[in-house]
């Protein structure tokens, strides 16, 4: 219904977590790193302090959020936006984990650390601002997860991107030194449009398996002695680019 619960400095919940309606935005404006207290309740999908949307430093720079060191994921209904020099960063204890119901807009700084990214609303979300993932997942099964046009969507040596039996949509960039598991089908799986690019950075690895647009890019540039898995060779790419600079 658009009410705000904005938690400026020395500001907390106590006791009692709120119950958010939709369309509700929850805001951190305190100036610095504000530790994750009982405004935003751990362990549930939906319900008493569950909130909608999520603004970080919207209105005072500076402003931050950090899930450590909680060891429960937490979830979001609605849209979560890190405004311009502000922080986000999910917990270091393993477990902390974040979902999101609607779309994520990186405009600040975000620190995975090491946990899961899990989108699963139930209509289209989009992926918005340069961002390097730990684990993404996509579990949204009844709409579409997309990555812009100049959004640039990295995944960590040790990270993965799993579309499972969904639909992304990359008119961006995805740079890859992970796992992604994609799967091509005719109306789901990873798709690279017209402007999409994949740079697999990476030694050895596989490419992932999607639909390419004839516009689209594969760039193989981080191959050093070990080529990608043959077998993921075998696709209908746009353009292919072969350019490792260190391959011996």
């Amino acid at each position: 219904n658009g009410a705000v619960l904005d938690i400026r400095a020395g500001g907390y919940v106590n006791t009692n977590a709120p119950t958010y309606a939709g369309g509700s935005i929850l805001k951190y404006n305190s100036g610095g790193n504000y530790g994750i207290f009982t405004e935003w309740t751990p362990n549930i999908a939906t319900g008493t302090g569950v909130p909608s949307n999520v603004m970080i430093g919207d209105l005072i720079s500076g402003s931050g959020l950090d899930f450590s060191p909680a060891g429960q994921y937490r979830r979001l209904t609605g849209n979560l936006t890190i405004s311009t020099n502000a922080y986000f960063g999910l917990s270091t204890t393993a477990n902390g984990n974040l979902q999101i119901g609607g779309d994520f807009t990186n405009n600040g700084t975000f620190a995975a650390n090491g946990r899961i990214v899990t989108f699963n609303g139930t209509a289209n979300q989009a992926i918005s601002g340069n961002t390097t993932f730990s684990v993404i997942v996509n579990s949204n099964t009844s709409g579409t997860v997309s990555i812009p046009n100049g959004t640039n969507i990295s995944i960590t040596t040790t990270g993965t991107l799993n579309t499972a039996n969904t639909t992304t949509s990359v008119d961006g960039t995805i740079t890859n030194q992970g796992t992604i598991t994609g799967f091509a089908d005719a109306t789901r799986g990873l798709r690279f449009n017209a402007s999409g690019v994949y740079n697999h950075n990476l030694n050895g690895g596989s490419i992932p398996f999607a639909t390419w647009n004839l516009n689209s890019n594969c760039n193989i540039t981080g191959v050093t002695i070990t080529i990608p898995t043959v077998s993921t060779f075998d696709q209908g790419f746009g353009n292919f680019t072969w350019n490792s600079t260190s391959q011996s």
